[in-house]
């Protein structure tokens, strides 16, 4: 089926600044064109209450951590918390890309947003992202009182690798007993590192992802093949999706 007309033009233009292979240019130059690229696409997102900046302590450093707080009615009832985790093929983009998205997703949903910023590959390769996020989630459900969230309405959610990601620690949290997550939003996950499937042949070059990148994104983030079986690596393989979420109050 082909893409609307409006949504072709816009592929065209962002094919267009991509035509240069990745695989033998300095990570950097890469990364600043995902920038560059993020940047003229997004709008400034709504004011908030309050955006704050911290560093929490994690597994393999200090991790980075966006958060946002929305016009809550009651100051005095806790709100909702949404941790999010940015797309990034694992390699690319970070807090200030994403910005303009918490905003929204925090004056529209009225939730805290804990926006972070975890660890590339390939200078950190698998599974540190997924460590620094899992601890992330840890430390917000550890530190509900403090921020003004409420530990029965903690949800975990990203797109693409972070949406691969909020389904790791959805899994995780569910295997190790906790924290208690009530919901999780995946927007179109990396949820598993087959390449053969019929997805990835039929639309393998021109809708901007390419099979090419995906594999140079896989390429830079995994040390072995071993390590794509692990399912925090694909988490879709799981036996038993049952159980990842704690009912509602």
């Amino acid at each position: 089926m082909p893409l609307h007309l409006q949504v072709q033009k816009l592929v065209d233009e962002m094919n267009a600044l991509q035509e240069e292979s990745v695989w033998d240019r300095p990570i950097a130059e890469v990364r600043a064109e995902f920038d560059e690229l993020a940047h003229e696409l997004a709008a400034p997102g709504p004011e908030v209450a309050r955006v704050e900046n911290r560093k929490i302590p994690g597994p393999h450093g200090p991790i980075p951590l966006r958060i946002y707080w929305p016009n809550a009615g009651d100051p005095m009832k806790p709100l909702p918390v949404f941790v999010h985790f940015h797309g990034s093929g694992f390699v690319v983009l970070g807090l200030d890309n994403y910005d303009h998205v918490c905003r929204a997703l925090c004056k529209g949903a009225e939730c805290i947003v804990v926006s972070v910023d975890y660890r590339k590959a390939p200078e950190n390769k698998f599974p540190k992202p997924t460590d620094d996020c899992w601890a992330a989630t840890c430390w917000v459900a550890e530190n509900c009182a403090e921020l003004g969230a409420d530990t029965e309405r903690i949800a975990v959610g990203g797109d693409s690798a972070g949406g691969g990601i909020a389904a790791v620690v959805t899994q995780r949290a569910k295997a190790e007993g906790g924290p208690a997550l009530a919901f999780q939003l995946l927007v179109y996950p990396v949820t598993d590192t087959r390449e053969d499937t019929d997805s990835y042949r039929e639309f393998a070059d021109g809708y901007l992802l390419t099979a090419d990148l995906m594999h140079w994104f896989f390429d830079c983030y995994f040390s072995s093949e071993a390590e794509k079986s692990d399912l925090a690596a694909a988490p879709l393989r799981a036996s038993d999706l049952s159980g990842c979420r704690q009912p509602w109050s």
